[in-house]
């Protein structure tokens, strides 16, 4: 990602007439990518998926649903959530790069704070936002939802989440009193 960003940056200011997509779609085409070829490597490392069904992320050739375990601390697999084959991990994945182009579906995607090549931290939390008025959008809010809470995101080390409305300031104080 930052390798990206870096060169995106460097084509903007050098000649920007080149420039295809905006940033957000570039760094989003780069996190589709490398997705794509983790799920897709899997049936050729056999180390690293029996990993995944020690960890309980994975069930013969089903991504299981995830929860996280408060007891123990750790993603557990729920066999009560929906599971995606890795034929289906795979199909929703290159579908959202081919619908991620659109520069008009992808309305935000970048991270919260600066990413660079020295960060202190080894996890930044970026926003993701579509275009739901757009028919990629919603494509692309659909096969994200899919996605969501499942061992195939684990293999990226990402944890997709909807976002939660809060409550307001007032329905704050009122519970506060």
């Amino acid at each position: 990602m930052v390798a990206a960003k870096t060169a995106w940056n460097k084509l903007k200011s050098e000649s920007p007439e080149r420039l295809t997509s905006p940033m957000r779609c570039a760094l989003f085409s780069c996190l589709i990518k490398e997705m794509l070829s983790r799920v897709g490597s899997l049936e050729q490392q056999p180390t690293r998926k029996q990993t995944l069904h020690k960890l309980g992320w994975m069930e013969g050739d089903e991504f299981l649903s995830l929860r996280w375990d408060t007891k123990l601390k750790k993603l557990i697999g729920d066999p009560s959530g929906p599971r995606l084959t890795q034929a289906r991990t795979l199909e929703i994945i290159a579908k959202i790069g081919e619908k991620s182009q659109s520069g008009m579906a992808l309305v935000r995607f970048h991270p919260t704070r600066p990413i660079g090549d020295n960060m202190a931290e080894g996890t930044v939390c970026f926003l993701l936002q579509f275009n739901l008025m757009e028919t990629d959008g919603r494509f692309l809010y659909d096969y994200i939802a899919e996605l969501c809470s499942t061992g195939a995101t684990q293999l990226m080390g990402l944890e997709i989440r909807k976002e939660r409305l809060g409550r307001s300031a007032l329905a704050q104080q009122l519970s506060n009193a």
